[in-house]
């Protein structure tokens, strides 16, 4: 027993002195696995293979005693398994949001690319039931503001406009006006808040309309156009 005792004292001191410098070593995101594998991971059920995959794109970067930053991530990866996860379970909004609010803070346009794709993937499918236009717009205001392309901004703001409908806010509908305002298509962003205002004119609070004439007024005519504009001097003197 003594002898026992000894060996195993001293296994675990040559263990300790070859061990104690030895550190946890981030492998980055992990490979993807097909639809089917990802069930499996799952237990055969979708819905927890899902919000596994979600947990671990929360904790992906914790090592323990380092934190990786996001920029590090390998993002055609981090791409692929949101998609994956969509594949699962096409109706929750938890990798949606996780993309938006916390992937979506990232600078690199390259890899804040993949993740405003994601999201205008899975908004472009609201059927007019739901909330999924809002990651539309988020994407919009990513490409808009993240990636800084405009062209690509408007292109999804076209499509996030299709999916207004009566009880929505306004400015998705009005979402294009505000991409060709700040692209310098003064012209065009005008002729489309004019067209609005003809159509909902009646039909939506009238707060809504004047958000969309001081837009008009401050955002799109020049000081002095504005000040001439019907539409202009008839807005309430807090909003002039």
């Amino acid at each position: 027993m003594y002898i026992f005792f000894a060996v195993t004292l001293i296994c675990n001191t040559v263990v300790w002195f070859h061990a104690r410098r030895l550190e946890a070593v981030w492998g980055n995101v992990p490979p993807v696995p097909s639809y089917s594998g990802a069930k499996a991971f799952g237990l055969g059920d979708g819905q927890m293979a899902y919000r596994l995959i979600g947990i671990m794109l929360q904790n992906l970067g914790s090592t323990g005693a380092y934190n990786e930053p996001l920029m590090a991530y390998d993002y055609d990866k981090i791409g692929a398994w949101l998609r994956l996860g969509d594949r699962l379970d096409p109706d929750s909004n938890f990798l949606p949001a996780l993309a938006a609010f916390y992937f979506g803070s990232i600078k690199s346009p390259q890899q804040l690319g993949i993740i405003v794709d994601y999201l205008s993937d899975v908004g472009s499918r609201d059927d007019g039931t739901g909330v999924k236009w809002r990651w539309l717009a988020q994407g919009v205001y990513l490409a808009r503001w993240g990636e800084r392309d405009l062209p690509k901004a408007l292109r999804l703001a076209n499509e996030l406009s299709t999916k207004w409908r009566p009880g929505r806010p306004l400015w998705i509908k009005q979402m294009p006006a505000f991409i060709m305002a700040a692209s310098g298509d003064k012209k065009g962003a005008y002729g489309l808040m004019l067209a609005i205002l003809k159509e909902e004119a009646g039909k939506v609070q009238q707060a809504e309309l004047n958000n969309t004439i001081f837009f008009i007024c401050h955002n799109i005519l020049e000081p002095g156009d504005a000040a001439k504009n019907p539409l202009c001097t008839s807005l309430p003197p807090g909003l002039k």
